[in-house]
């Protein structure tokens, strides 16, 4: 649209309707949402309300072209209201007729302008008579159109109040589990769960489910740092960051708010697309290519679920879309249930714990050949939940997956769970990395030799947290430089070479067995590639696989 009203007046109005537009939608979608069991039922509704409001507001659709039944939409549309007020606003010009050289002058007694609201023998037509005659607007109306947008924020806005205050969906309402109805296939494949069930309590089939895990290559990176552009400047988030996730292992990544935690496991999972990303990260040796995301999982901390879909149906649609299109649907059929055995899922319980062993195991689905991340899998639920959870991905690392995932603040027990540690301060910077031990000796050992003394009977990862801090006045252990000590330490030289021993034990496998890589990276082997920098981690040069 062009050629609107050019006036002062013209445009605060037009802010002052935009701005209340979006109070008044911005509480409308406020109070669906408050009346809606789920973010899924709610986001449904809204997209359905939405079209209807916006195309019966009058203008897409003209009132005299609707039907009558149409009309009472229209009426009760604040998007009709808005598209009137708007309309009036700005549709105030002289004419809205196209003129200039090689336009008429004038036009005979007998013609007239197509445009609705022309006068006949005119070549001008108001815009009052245009939107008139078109739209049924108003240029009087404007502030009653004004006042009805006032009268729908106020209803909405009260209609959310009184929605937040007396409607509560988890009082009272009892959890049930929903289950689908058996076919024969249903029928068949739920008997072979429940017969191999104690089978695999007793350990007897771990073996076969050894089977599932494809882990077979060490994933290090060295030296990482990432830096992100800032009205200042630039700021690094992460700082020589070193480490490596070995398969069969689970790793902790901790560290207190604003460590940079998420940051290294997406910077690690090769999701970020802002920012500079230096240092080395290999798999088995090797500069991941661009595939690198395919033989990955990523557990994100919320999760999002089709709520109609059964377990069952959600590793499947996770294993047809993600397995490679060579594999049998029969095989992933049948990986779909060995991995609904190692999650413990064959009596699934509707609960905020089994939605996260659902996350797991789509991910799973996959069938990831090098690692599975995941973000805080235990945050939001109980002590007995974040426990089973923490144990199935002990169950998960004991077959051969190597795992990484960020953890805030756990017990004890779940501490001790994890074979390693990397511990990160305020400004991205590394304070530990290395075993934790059992009863956490080795990690206790190391911050006693630095000054920090746990007591016996004190959480290792709380006090850990406590000793690191950096606003705290009195650090434990004295006002220690945590991240400087680590860096002039045995353990970070040891680290190092671990690091370069994984790299070259791979490197020279390599030479013996070529016809044996696994990892994602060598699946393009067929031809020589060249892929740009941006596209390779830890390399500022081009490369090509040959």
């Amino acid at each position: 649209m062009a050629g609107l009203t050019r006036s002062g007046g013209a445009f605060i109005t037009y802010i002052a309707v935009v701005y209340l537009a979006y109070l008044t939608l911005s509480a409308f979608f406020k109070f669906l949402g408050a009346i809606s069991v789920s973010y899924d039922t709610a986001g449904k509704w809204a997209n359905l309300v939405i079209i209807w409001i916006v195309l019966y507001s009058g203008y897409m659709i003209q009132e005299q072209d609707m039907r009558n039944w149409q009309l009472w939409v229209c009426f009760a549309s604040q998007y009709s209201a808005l598209s009137s007020l708007r309309s009036s606003n700005s549709c105030e010009g002289p004419y809205i007729v196209p003129n200039g050289p090689g336009y008429p002058t004038k036009l005979g007694l007998h013609q007239i302008c197509s445009l609705r609201g022309s006068p006949p023998g005119s070549q001008l037509v108001s815009g009052a008579d245009y939107i008139r005659a078109q739209f049924q607007y108003e240029m009087s109306s404007a502030w009653r159109d004004f006042g009805i947008m006032c009268v729908y924020f106020i209803f909405f806005t009260s209609c959310l109040f009184l929605a937040v205050e007396f409607i509560d969906f988890q009082a009272g309402m009892p959890a049930i589990n929903v289950f689908s109805k058996e076919n024969a296939e249903r029928k068949k494949l739920n008997e072979t769960l429940q017969a191999n069930k104690e089978k695999l309590r007793k350990g007897a089939s771990q073996k076969e489910l050894k089977g599932l895990i494809t882990s077979r290559k060490p994933f290090t990176w060295e030296a990482l740092t990432y830096d992100v552009k800032v009205p200042e400047g630039k700021r690094r988030l992460l700082n020589e960051v070193y480490g490596y996730v070995k398969p069969g292992t689970l790793t902790a990544l901790m560290g207190s708010s604003g460590a940079g935690k998420t940051t290294l496991l997406d910077v690690l999972a090769n999701r970020k697309t802002t920012g500079v990303i230096q240092g080395d990260i290999k798999i088995g040796g090797m500069t991941p290519g661009v595939d690198f995301q395919r033989g990955t999982g990523y557990c994100e901390q919320q999760d999002v679920h089709e709520w109609t879909a059964t377990v069952r149906e959600a590793f499947r649609f996770s294993a047809y879309l993600r397995q490679p299109a060579d594999i049998s649907l029969e095989e992933k059929n049948a990986y779909v249930e060995q991995l609904i055995q190692l999650l413990e899922m064959e009596d699934l319980a509707d609960g905020v714990e089994a939605r996260k062993r659902v996350t797991i195991g789509v991910e799973l689905a996959a069938k990831p050949q090098l690692l599975l991340f995941l973000d805080e899998p235990t945050t939001g639920l109980d002590g007995q939940s974040a426990y089973n959870i923490v144990r199935f991905l002990r169950k998960l690392a004991s077959a051969g997956q190597a795992i990484l995932c960020t953890i805030h603040q756990p017990n004890a027990l779940l501490f001790e769970n994890f074979d390693r540690l990397l511990l990160l301060k305020s400004g991205g910077r590394c304070v530990y990395f290395g075993d934790i031990g059992k009863d956490s000796h080795v990690i206790r050992e190391y911050f006693r030799r630095n000054g920090a003394v746990c007591p016996q009977n004190a959480n290792p990862a709380e006090f850990m947290l406590e000793a690191i801090a950096r606003d705290t006045w009195r650090q434990v252990g004295g006002k220690t430089d945590w991240a400087d000590r680590w860096l002039e330490s045995p353990e970070h030289e040891e680290n190092k070479r671990m690091i370069a021993a994984l790299n070259g034990e791979i490197k020279h496998n390599q030479k013996d067995r070529p016809q044996q890589l696994e990892t994602v990276a060598t699946q393009c082997q067929c031809s020589a590639i060249p892929f740009p920098a941006s596209d390779c981690l830890g390399s500022d040069e081009p490369f090509a696989l040959s």
